[in-house]
């Protein structure tokens, strides 16, 4: 019996894979939004690309530049995948939320995962039973958002802090990767020279998207700072390195706060019986 060969219809089997996708969503945990949100699962794609991402984060000895575009891809990802919001997802959810999307798409496509401890042990996680425990904790409200004064003989200053938005953290880093490239591009000899102010400047872009404005009060004037405006983004950076160092203590203990309840749930136990906080990163996607 003769059979004709039929030939393939590229556009249909797109949509076909795309109905597959939509039809199997990952109905997913954000923890800090309070609520669930449809992904479709990851594609064999963006594997590939966080497998390269990875590779090229390891080729760099500071890592700065190539961490700062695994963030990027990684909201691409979000924002490409996600059935609910399209891009106002990044000014829904925060960078907590990220890291417990990105734990669960991992999850739904493989739940054991292996993980390199600092120990130099290879660990078999169970990324469901992270999963579980990340549905079952509350997260405090609150912890997402804190003020705290100072007064002065004149007035006061209140620092209003909150976790940044991924629509925050992007602007952020987009900010500073404008300023550090060129240094980057001028050679290794160069960015070893300029090392520690890279360094310290990542640290306080940190507590800077943290920040969410600052209120100056006096009895009579009343002036906010908005640190979430992209137009004043180098005089607030200038205010903040101005500020006394118990301001941005403060605003390290908020950040270390987020950080605890963080680790309280993203974690797994080690062969000393300890539970060692799990980066939610690229690398969980190697092995798969």
């Amino acid at each position: 019996m003769n059979t004709t060969a039929r030939s393939v219809n590229y556009v249909e089997v797109i949509k076909d894979i795309e109905e597959f996708y939509s039809e199997n969503a990952v109905n997913v945990w954000c923890p800090v939004a309070g609520t669930h949100i449809k992904f479709k699962p990851l594609t064999v794609q963006q594997f590939k690309k966080f497998i390269e991402l990875q590779v090229a984060a390891g080729k760099d000895e500071f890592g700065v530049v190539p961490g700062l575009q695994v963030i990027k891809e990684i909201n691409n990802v979000l924002v490409d995948n996600g059935l609910d919001y399209g891009e106002k997802l990044l000014d829904s959810l925060t960078v907590l939320d990220r890291d417990a999307v990105i734990l669960q798409l991992r999850a739904y496509t493989k739940s054991e995962a292996e993980i390199v401890g600092d120990d130099d042990d290879t660990y078999v996680v169970d990324l469901a039973e992270i999963v579980n425990k990340l549905k079952e904790t509350n997260f405090s409200t609150k912890l997402k958002a804190r003020t705290k004064t100072f007064k002065f003989k004149s007035g006061s200053i209140a620092i209003n802090m909150e976790i940044p938005t991924l629509l925050t953290d992007q602007n952020v880093n987009d900010k500073f990767r404008a300023h550090v490239l060129p240094k980057i591009q001028k050679g290794k000899k160069h960015v070893e020279k300029e090392a520690e102010k890279i360094l310290s400047q990542v640290y306080f872009l940190e507590i800077c998207k943290y920040i969410s404005s600052i209120n100056i009060t006096k009895k009579d004037s009343d002036i906010t700072v908005d640190f979430h405006d992209l137009k004043s983004f180098d005089n607030n950076l200038a205010l903040l390195e101005s500020l006394p160092t118990k301001v941005v203590s403060e605003v390290s203990t908020y950040m270390t706060d987020i950080r605890d309840y963080k680790d309280s749930v993203f974690n797994y136990v080690n062969a000393d019986d300890k539970e060692v906080p799990l980066n939610v990163d690229v690398a969980l996607f190697a092995g798969i």
